[in-house]
């Protein structure tokens, strides 16, 4: 019988907290940016929590929005995405299915 060490039991455990965070894989959708005012910004966070640190904006109108996976949560919907290289969590209530030309 093989035995797992503690130090690989952590590992695996937190692999699978990073590939829940991240969202389903293969599940990659674009959306575009929608009810953000013009001059304002959807602020992308750190975790699906509008308390967390901001890592990044989506300005009204952005399209092409890489989005790897959507949850809802008891504060409302969260949609895990890449803007310009930087991972985070954008409010769904500013993201729509679809996109025109790539832009962030």
């Amino acid at each position: 019988m093989l035995r797992s060490s503690p130090a690989l039991s952590r590992t695996l455990a937190l692999a699978a907290l990073l590939a829940a965070v991240a969202g389903p894989a293969g599940a990659a959708e674009f959306r575009s940016v929608q009810g953000v005012r013009p001059g304002h910004v959807a602020w992308v966070y750190r975790q699906p929590d509008a308390a967390s640190a901001r890592v990044a904006y989506l300005r009204a109108g952005a399209s092409h929005i890489r989005t790897t996976g959507c949850r809802k949560l008891a504060a409302g919907g969260w949609c895990h995405v890449t803007v310009r290289g930087t991972r985070g969590w954008v409010q769904d209530r500013f993201l729509r299915v679809g996109s025109g030309v790539m832009s962030g």
